[in-house]
């Protein structure tokens, strides 16, 4: 059965379809292609962020996971892990009282497609229920490709039965500092996305 998370899809879904493919290729083989465009290749720096609003905004937590990352032989897997550290540093998160919850994972079906999302971050802030996304690539996140992912986010989220509103929902890059959040969910964007589901379970026998 097809399978996809929410940011694949929200990608695949900004690209022309010549270019979907190519996408879809990658979350029907997940260990193929390269793997720095991937969530787990940024595991321990994730794992170091959430570990600082564990232990209160304690930033010896983050030095701890800067010092497991500098174990790594691969160099590109190291570097990119630290950057994500220190751009989590440079960025507003670290003042902000996030209580880190146990990191959630979604999964519903739309059109025979399973869909996936998984928040790096979810917990309580001033009372109220947060659910934030990382962009960590080395160059800015576009505008409309945050909107989209912050759409399907909150439609997955509804789906699993979740009242949360759309503004509960942040996408921070991390390379600009810039927080992306939307205050309602555009209609055109679900149907966009349940008729290329539709494309989708047609095409994915024959990848």
């Amino acid at each position: 059965m097809p399978s996809l998370t929410i940011r694949s899809f929200a990608e695949l879904l900004n690209l022309p379809a010549h270019a979907q493919a190519r996408i879809l290729t990658e979350q029907k083989y997940p260990k193929q292609g390269p793997q720095s465009f991937k969530t787990p290749y940024y595991q321990q720096a994730i794992s170091g962020i959430r570990a600082y609003y564990k232990a209160g905004n304690d930033f010896g937590q983050l030095a701890l996971a800067a010092s497991k990352i500098e174990a790594f032989k691969q160099e590109s897997k190291r570097d990119h892990n630290l950057r994500i550290l220190n751009s989590f540093k440079q960025s507003d998160l670290p003042g902000r009282k996030l209580h880190v919850a146990k990191t959630q994972h979604v999964t519903f079906k739309a059109e025979d497609v399973d869909l996936r999302f998984s928040p790096d971050l979810s917990g309580a802030e001033s009372g109220t229920d947060r659910y934030l996304l990382l962009h960590y690539r080395a160059q800015p996140l576009h505008q409309e490709l945050a909107r989209t992912t912050l759409e399907l986010a909150h439609w997955a989220l509804e789906s699993a039965g979740s009242a949360a509103s759309p503004k509960q929902i942040e996408y921070v890059d991390l390379f600009t500092g810039v927080v992306h959040t939307i205050a309602k969910r555009r209609v055109s964007t679900i149907s966009a996305a349940e008729q290329n589901l539709k494309i989708i379970k047609t095409l994915w026998p024959t990848l």
